[in-house]
């Protein structure tokens, strides 16, 4: 029965006075349940709580007389599925809400953190006025006051330190708009410390998918795992953290009779459902997968064809019938996602393959559930090709027409045999054999990862790891394929693409200066005055380095930049002050040093609905502000679900109290500095809201790189209003249509050329067997047309140096009705005068080019083309711009151009280490990254023997992220109240612990401790524990309430699990390691 809530009329006294007495040492569900008169399980009975009323949606109380009732849609603010909220409004009071019945992605159904949304709103725990602290004390001040003082400490602070002293860190709630707008904020101020969530959750699958094959991206979408007759969970757990996505996957497990294997190191909810669950080691996903491919090379199972025309170094990695889930837990993380998951599962009874250290929600949907150690995620690929290999059941010919360096791969993968795979990760060669059968014969194949595979130092590796196996098997660029990557905020993939990021500027155009001409003439500012606003610092060598071309801090480090002694910062200065718009603080590792950097600070500025976990952490007594800002529901504007669909939320209400929306107070703020008249140039501001359709606008004239040129807000609000008329499996719209005919839902990006141009989006990446025209595209020719190699040989008994050139194009692979027969390289608009297509411009496009680049016009290409022209042409002829090149099995260029599997920073196998050892010391980032001296002396130190449990987390279907926002809504708090660990059976009696009492966690590091309470299951393997890190408002076992704003504190506090967690980056991207490290349990 659909049910809604509504807001009881006659309020009776908050939650958090229903509770009182029974927080100080938390109560069980069970005993919260009891005592409020409700039994467990009884929706229809939370009537009985001061939460608001369930009624019937059809039988909903009537408006006052005479008021109208308005219907509006906007985007769930929570997972990154992107379910439509649909509200009713009558004088503009949200009165009651229902799912979007006509949505093709949640299809009327929502998780228990999409049905709890409107809550959001109206919270009575929400921010209402400015804050600062004074003496220790929040004292309320108002707007201008606020901007005031923060605008003055600023500019002193730039004055003194310099523009990259002030870091900004972003938000992946924020609308496409307002994450373009902050990074160009961050770029007027003159700095590139600029990031966001993304950092701290798939930075590493951007890095890693962007350098196999082109885009940093999903490449299919949650609907078209229904066509999977495999599937591959590897890391994830929908079942709870995409709940609705689980019904894609259960569906094609089902209907396809699809093969759903899980590998993860614990039984989730999601490894319930699968078909084979394989439990693995934390942070051993690569000797995996490589085990996975010694079979499928050894048997010949590999997709040759495939790897020859479209695959360059699968060779370096052998040194949807079938979904593989690794690293996530959709069910929980991800819910309605799992519809689709379970879609493909059911209708092609598919096999659905969840791999992972815990059991979670989404295993127990799995074909295939398999356990591994955290941290071996790419031995336990290895171990999947090395079966693959071994049987010759990769795809021949994918491989010889669209990739390079498979010959690469198979040497790596020759060392992982089963015996050696089952050393490291713990998974039986036997099963693993018939996972890796599964994967690569019985076809379509989709592998589906979560951060549980991001999480490591060797993230940006076990993505790659992960993208390997999908070339050898051909599982890429075809429906029921590919990489279906399950992120976790609503806007993540929208925020990472609008350049909330240290090292690009929006759309991935990088740092260079060409990068930054091309949007300075998007904004039509002078790009010596751009310039200007940097600084230029000496570097290590005596010579100037640019700080405007130089990547930024990782929001990993960014206390580490306060902290590190001024010289061991490469910037002018330390980090001096912190503007934190939407993120938590509870989400970085190392919580204790977070907690002195935040001291270390001059100034903390948190713009939040709610005041999060930077308000209380540290014990700062002055120079702190809050500032309440709007939800996502009181603003309009974008966002970008994980499947690359864009939708258009339209603001459901007005902010409430005195929060503002985002943009608004980037406007106050860029006013007070003196710059807005030049940041809003073309940018239409009303009532100091600057319009949130002319920012897509701007959006849409520069962002041709990565196709957010065809989105334009019309378009986009069409989609909208007719959502019920598109398909749900292809997600497109009938041809015949006014509007949106042909188009995919959401115009998922690239959707090339102008709007007018109506390029329909891109369902699938990298399809060939479509016209560009019609969504197709090849892999991008991005890394240039040939590699040259310096080889050494025997020449008459003597060794000698030679050079071998190994083409980059695709050879005999090319989008249908292409006019190219055979790859080609990147498209100028001197390319297009040497084919002869240069006529095809018209005067107005070719006049743009010549204004770029009056000198050589001929270098101006597709991607910097203001008028659109060179994409237009290109496309009329069948072909892509962006050049058709092989997909990189040997990456050159990244610190492991083969994925090579390195032992966690604290592994519990120190044995393992001389072997496999994490990667030298360097300077990354502007910092030294010295993980190489941490694992060497926690190796010397026997810290695997005094702290012998492997500490694992993620995600609870009641929370999202840093708990902030939900564990502040009453109608979720009821669901879960204390932060817990979940202790093997085995463990438990070992130390005295028992089902539901406090225990003491330790860490590695820093005598860190955290009390909580013990769930004692199998779920975890011996010498395994797992915690939700949705938690925060306890330190180190002291309740941090009373340092919250009055009235404003969670109903819910916890400890977080990052006061535990340990030091470890990726060293391509900065990602922290919270998947894999150590710890000690006993009884409190």
């Amino acid at each position: 029965m659909l049910i809604k809530r509504t807001e009881r009329q006659a309020r009776r006294g908050s939650l958090s006075t229903a509770l009182a007495g029974h927080t100080g040492g938390g109560v069980d569900r069970r005993t919260f349940l009891r005592r409020s008169g409700i039994a467990a399980g009884s929706l229809a009975a939370l009537g009985a709580l001061p939460l608001g009323r369930v009624r019937k949606a059809e039988a909903g109380p009537p408006p006052a007389r005479g008021a109208a009732v308005t219907l509006r849609k906007n985007i769930c603010t929570h997972c990154s599925v992107g379910c439509t909220v649909m509200a009713e409004v009558s004088n503009g009071v949200w009165i009651g809400q229902e799912p979007g019945w006509d949505s093709p992605i949640n299809r009327g159904s929502h998780c228990a953190k999409g049905a709890a949304t409107r809550e959001l709103v109206h919270s009575d725990r929400r921010l209402r006025y400015p804050m600062k602290l004074v003496n220790g004390q929040w004292t309320r001040v108002s707007w201008d006051q606020a901007i005031n003082e923060i605008g003055d400490k600023l500019n002193a602070i730039r004055e003194k330190s310099g523009p990259d002293s002030v870091y900004w860190l972003g938000s992946a709630k924020f609308t496409n708009e307002s994450a373009y707008l902050n990074r160009k904020f961050a770029a007027f101020w003159g700095t590139n410390n600029s990031d966001h969530q993304a950092r701290i959750c798939h930075s590493t699958t951007v890095a890693g998918v962007a350098n196999t094959w082109g885009y940093g991206a999903m490449t299919n979408s949650y609907n078209d795992i229904r066509n999977a007759k495999t599937m591959i969970i590897m890391g994830g757990n929908p079942a709870e953290a995409h709940p609705v996505s689980l019904q894609h996957v259960l569906a094609g497990k089902e209907l396809n009779r699809a093969n759903m294997i899980v590998i993860d190191p614990r039984m989730t909810r999601t490894a319930a459902h699968a078909t084979e669950y394989v439990r693995i080691r934390s942070g051993t996903d690569i000797p995996v997968i490589y085990g996975m491919l010694w079979h499928i090379f050894k048997n010949g199972w590999e997709d040759k064809e495939f790897i020859q025309q479209r695959v360059y170094g699968m060779d370096d990695i052998r040194k949807d019938k079938t979904m593989i889930i690794m690293g996530g837990n959709p069910a929980e993380a991800h819910p309605v996602s799992l519809q689709h998951v379970l879609a493909g599962k059911e209708l092609n009874r598919a096999n659905m393959i969840v791999i992972d250290p815990r059991m979670t929600r989404t295993a127990a949907h799995a074909t295939e559930y398999v356990r591994i150690r955290s941290g071996t995620d790419i031995p336990v690929i290895y171990g999947m090709l090395w079966h693959i290999f071994k049987n010759g059941w990769e795809d021949k010919e994918f491989i010889q027409q669209r990739v390079y360096g498979m010959d690469d791969i198979r040497k790596e993968v020759a060392k992982w045999t089963p015996d050696e795979v089952e050393r490291v990760s713990g998974v039986p060669g036997a099963q693993l054999e018939r996972v890796a059968k599964m994967f690569a014969t019985e076809k379509p194949a989709t592998l589906i990862w979560c951060m549980g595979a991001t999480q490591h130092t060797v993230g940006t590796a076990n993505v790659r790891a992960f993208c390997i196996a999908l070339l050898a098997t051909g599982n890429v660029g075809k429906f029921g394929t590919g990489a279906n990557i399950f992120r976790g905020h609503t806007n993540v993939q929208g925020a990472t693409d609008l350049g909330l990021d240290i090292v690009t500027l929006p759309l991935y155009y990088g740092l260079v200066e060409g990068a930054w001409r091309h949007w300075c003439r998007v904004w039509e500012v002078d790009y010596a005055w751009m310039a200007s606003r940097f600084d230029t610092i000496n570097g290590p060598d005596g010579k100037p380095v640019k700080m405007m071309e130089t990547p930024g801090i990782p929001s990993t480090r960014w206390f580490d930049a306060a902290m590190y002694p001024k010289d061991q910062v490469s910037q002018k200065d330390n980090l001096k002050a912190m503007i934190v718009m939407g993120h938590g603080g509870n989400t970085v590792t190392r919580m204790p040093q977070a907690a002195q950097g935040i001291e270390k600070l001059d100034l903390l500025v948190v713009a939040d609905p709610v005041p999060t976990t930077w308000a209380v952490l540290s014990e700062r007594k002055n120079d702190t502000y809050l500032l309440p800002i709007a939800t996502s529901y009181e603003t309009s504007g974008s966002r970008t679900s994980s499947n690359r669909s864009i939708q258009w939320g339209e603001q459901i209400v007005k902010p409430i109290f005195e929060a503002k929306d985002d943009n608004e107070v980037m406007y106050r703020l860029a006013t007070k500095l003196g710059f807005a008249d030049k940041m809003f140039k073309n940018i239409k501001v009303e009532n100091n809201v600057p319009v949130a359709e002319d920012i897509l606008r701007e959006i849409n004239r520069g962002g041709w790189s990565t196709g957010y040129c065809g989105q334009s807000p019309e378009r986009l609000k069409a989609h909208m209003k007719n959502q019920d008329k598109f398909d749900l499996v292809s997600l497109r719209a009938p041809k015949e249509l006014p509007e949106i005919g042909g188009d995919y839902y959401g115009l998922p990006w690239p959707c090339w050329g102008t709007p007018e141009l109506r390029h329909p989006g891109t369902h699938t990446l990298y399809n060939t067997n479509l016209h560009v025209m019609e969504g197709g595209g090849t892999f991008r020719a991005r890394f240039g047309v040939e590699r040259v190699v310096k080889v050494k040989v025997m020449e008459n008994g003597v060794e000698v140096e030679k050079e071998e050139k190994h083409n980059l194009l695709a050879e005999g692979s090319y989008s249908k009705d292409s006019e190219i027969k055979d790859g080609y390289p990147e498209f100028t608009y001197g390319v297009l005068k040497r084919l002869g297509w240069d006529k095809d411009l018209t005067e107005a496009e070719l006049a743009v080019i010549n204004r770029i680049n009056p000198a050589t016009p001929d270098a101006v290409s597709w991607s910097i083309d203001l008028s659109g022209g060179i994409q237009r042409v290109a496309m009329k002829h069948g072909c892509i711009h962006y050049g058709n090149g092989k997909a990189r099995a040997n990456a050159f260029g990244l610190p492991d151009a083969i994925p090579v599997h390195r032992e966690p920073i604290y592994t519990p196998r120190p044995d393992l280490v001389a072997k496999y050892p994490t990667l030298p010391n360097a300077r990354q980032f502007r910092m030294p990254n010295v993980g190489f001296d941490v694992q060497k002396a926690a190796v010397e130190k026997g810290i695997a023997k005094s702290f012998p449990i492997i500490l694992t987390s993620g995600r609870l279907v009641e929370y999202e992220g840093g708990g902030e926002e939900t564990r502040s809504n009453k109608w979720l708090a009821e669901l879960q109240q204390d932060m817990f660990i979940e202790v093997n059976p085995a463990d438990a009696a070992d130390r005295g612990i028992k089902d539901g009492g406090w225990v003491w966690v330790t860490g590695a590091e820093n005598a860190s401790k955290a009390r909580m309470k013990a769930l004692v299951t199998e779920r975890v393997g011996k010498g395994v524990a797992w915690c939700p890190f949705h938690f925060a408002g306890w330190f180190q076992g002291v309740d941090q309430r009373s340092k919250y704003p009055k009235g404003a504190d969670p109903v819910v506090l916890g400890e977080s699990v990052n006061t535990l967690t340990t030091y470890g980056f990726d060293p391509v991207t900065g990602m922290q390691e919270p998947k894999a490290t150590l710890c000690q349990i006993r009884a409190a």
